[in-house]
Order: C-alpha cells, then structure tokens, then sequence
C-alpha cells in the first residue's frame, strides 16, 4: 500500500480515532508518528531503545515517545517533549492522530493509553540519537513497511508466555508489537 503525504492532513482530519475515555485516571503516553519525502517516497522515523535491566522492551525498535510528565498538558507535549529529549527533534503541529493503543507501564505493567499523533518534516531532517534512552534512529523507507513478503511471525517471549507475535523485517531489525499495530493503523487510515 502506498502513502500519499500530500493527501495525509485530509485523510486524517476525516477519520475519528478511538480513544479510551474510560481510562482517564491512567497515566498516558504518546508517540511521534514522523515521516518525511524520501528518495524512494515517504520514510518513517524509528528508534532502537537502549538495552535496560527490568524493562521488557528494552532493545527493541519504536517510534519516539513516551509517559506523560507532569508539565504536559496534552499528547502533543508528550510526543514533542520526548522526541526533543530522545532525538533532538523538534517537532512542528501534529497533522492529526490515530487510534489510541493499550499500552503497559514498563516498570508496573499496568494499562497505559498511548496517543499516536502524525506529524511529516522536511526531506532533509537528520535526528541524533541521544545514546542514553535511544542508541539508534534511522528512516525507514514505506515501501519496506509496506512489503507483505518482509511480514512473518516470531515467537517472542513476554513474561511467561511464548507467542507468535506479527513482525516486519526492517533490514537487521524487526517491527513489531505497538509500534507495528501503529504503523498497521497509519496504512489501514492511509488505504482509505
């Protein structure tokens, strides 16, 4: 499935994205959904979070983000705040937002919303990595997010279970989990 940025805004400003309303006393999170032209069409930014002892994602690729502090006031701090800290970018308004995620506390394991918000920055944008939270950040083409042979499953074990999870082969790293059922939900509003 393609990804057209120029009809994005429209896409988005006509979709209604669920939300969990019944979950407003949890603390909440947000992720950065950042794509920019490429070469070869869009490209979406994605980070390696660095290895952490107790955190169960610790490793894995994502979108830039993470919990809501205690000064932000809406997703869109979050995402901004936490993309500034983890790859030093600054983010411009979000084109729109998605269907909001369960997410898990990573320390407690309790239920966490998660606000994906789109944004799209010029071609040329380049992030650094932090080498604290984030050891890497690179763009990845669409074409390869979209690619159906680079989908199988792997199994992947989460505390004591041990399932076959969808995953994407980005080219030495795997996508999958939140940050697949993301990037799944930008193509489904994308393919509309």
């Amino acid at each position: 499935m393609t990804l057209d940025l120029a009809a994005l805004p429209d896409l988005l400003r006509a979709a209604r994205p669920r939300r969990h309303r019944w979950a407003y006393r949890w603390r909440r999170a947000a992720v950065a959904v950042v794509l920019r032209p490429g070469p070869a069409g869009p490209e979406l930014l994605l980070i390696q979070r660095a290895e952490r002892q107790g955190d169960p994602w610790s490793g894995d690729v994502a979108l830039p983000g993470g919990m809501a502090g205690p000064l932000d006031r809406c997703a869109h701090d979050v995402a901004a705040r936490e993309v500034q800290e983890e790859v030093g970018l600054h983010l411009p308004p979000p084109l729109g937002r998605l269907h909001e995620q369960l997410a898990f506390e990573p320390r407690t394991l309790r239920p966490m919303p998660l606000t994906p918000l789109v944004y799209t920055v010029p071609p040329d944008t380049e992030v650094r990595p932090d080498g604290r939270e984030v050891v890497a950040a690179r763009w990845v083409p669409w074409s390869v997010l979209a690619d159906p042979s680079r989908r199988s499953r792997r199994r992947r074990r989460i505390g004591p279970l041990h399932l076959a999870w969808p995953h994407v082969d980005i080219g030495a790293a795997w996508l999958w989990g939140l940050t697949l059922r993301v990037v799944d939900d930008l193509a489904e509003h994308a393919g509309r």
